[in-house]
């Protein structure tokens, strides 16, 4: 209930503004591993809202934005990710919203 009204501050933040699919991808992975190396448990990543296209925007303009919005949870899944992972919900509007993720990460085995 507090994760959901945005009363739990996350641990660490991590922002993918500006990022290219690939470079944001890796970014994920090494943010997680690193959070849970750290014991770090709830996490925020911010992957940016996907843009809605404009009337008159051209058809040949960039057609991939919101990619990483859209994949960001495909990613979370892969094997690599997915045993590290308790839960993932959409961030509160106080931290992003829609275009934020609360990852909360399962404790580290000692």
């Amino acid at each position: 209930t507090k994760l959901k009204h945005g009363l739990l501050k996350p641990e660490r933040k991590l922002d993918l503004h500006g990022l290219i699919y690939d470079k944001a991808q890796l970014q994920v992975k090494k943010f997680i591993y690193q959070a849970y190396h750290d014991e770090k448990r709830l996490i925020l990543i911010v992957t940016g809202k996907s843009r809605k296209s404009l009337i008159n925007e051209s058809f040949f303009s960039d057609s991939r934005r919101g990619v990483i919005n859209r994949d960001f949870p495909i990613w979370l899944e892969s094997e690599s990710l997915k045993h590290l992972i308790l839960n993932v919900t959409s961030a509160h509007f106080s931290h992003g919203g829609d275009g934020a993720y609360y990852v909360y990460l399962r404790k580290k085995k000692l």
